[in-house]
């Protein structure tokens, strides 16, 4: 079993059930069509990938009944079990929907400086990504490189395509190097493939994603230095404003997070 601390990844299993998966994926849909006609859905097209995105997800109405599913209470105890009961939300997260970018990267502030305050300590700023379809048996989930999170290269690390069953849910820290929209060769559906090594073979290789692919990804963070650092960065890349004008918390996120001890933090 592959924890945080020593993977940089942890799964757990069967946090929401196979119903909730369908209604939220119902849901979803639903958000993607109303706000697509308001122009609030990103769409991103080549011939390599075919989706739209939404950033984030917390003042979306379709999503409440489901405490718009970061600030419900088994994903936060999730959350508290890999970084702690301090946890703050700061405004990112975000649904994509269709086949999105490949590739293996790191989300966190300094990627080869080693001398850099990500490096020197426990890093405890972590993503959830929870997908809405078995990646367990088919194409469009994660790979992830086991114990990446501890070398400042994307070199480092043997890749793992994470088996992800319905309604299980993952969660790496920023500094682990991963790469998306994974997928699995009819052959050898185990093998990791290199993200330009994916993107040259033809889709006959591949096996195919179980149904459109959805998934939601949010971040949370223990308060202190790492989470300090990577707020400055998404302010600094310019992604603060386009995702604070479309994030106000709604008095019923408020309500949630305060009930389950979760801060909330601006961020632009």
């Amino acid at each position: 079993m592959y924890n945080l601390n020593d993977h940089g990844f942890q799964v757990f299993r069967g946090v929401f059930t196979s119903a909730e998966i369908t209604r939220m994926r119902k849901k979803i849909q639903e958000l993607f069509q109303r706000l697509n006609k308001q122009d609030l859905v990103i769409e991103r097209k080549s011939k390599d990938f075919d989706f739209q995105s939404l950033i984030p997800n917390v003042i979306q109405e379709e999503l409440e009944e489901f405490k718009y599913i970061i600030f419900d209470e088994r994903v936060l105890s999730c959350v508290r079990t890999l970084i702690g009961s301090d946890i703050v939300y700061f405004q990112d997260s975000t649904i994509q929907i269709g086949h999105g970018f490949t590739g293996y990267h790191k989300d966190n502030n300094s990627i080869n400086d080693a001398e850099h305050s990500d490096w020197k300590s426990n890093y405890d700023v972590i993503r959830m990504g929870v997908y809405f379809q078995n990646t367990k048996d088919f194409s469009g989930g994660i790979n992830i490189k086991i114990g990446s999170h501890n070398h400042s290269n994307y070199r480092s690390g043997k890749g793992i395509n994470v088996p992800l069953e319905t309604g299980d849910i993952v969660f790496w820290k920023l500094t682990t190097t991963h790469s998306g929209n994974a997928k699995r060769l009819k052959m050898l559906p185990k093998f990791p493939l290199l993200g330009r090594i994916q993107r040259m073979l033809p889709e006959s290789f591949f096996i195919p994603e179980e149904m459109q692919r959805i998934a939601l990804f949010a971040c949370y963070g223990k308060p202190g230095i790492h989470l300090d650092s990577y707020i400055n960065y998404l302010q600094l890349k310019g992604e603060t404003p386009a995702r604070v004008n479309n994030s106000n918390y709604s008095n019923e996120a408020r309500s949630f997070a305060k009930a389950n001890g979760v801060s909330l933090r601006d961020i632009l």
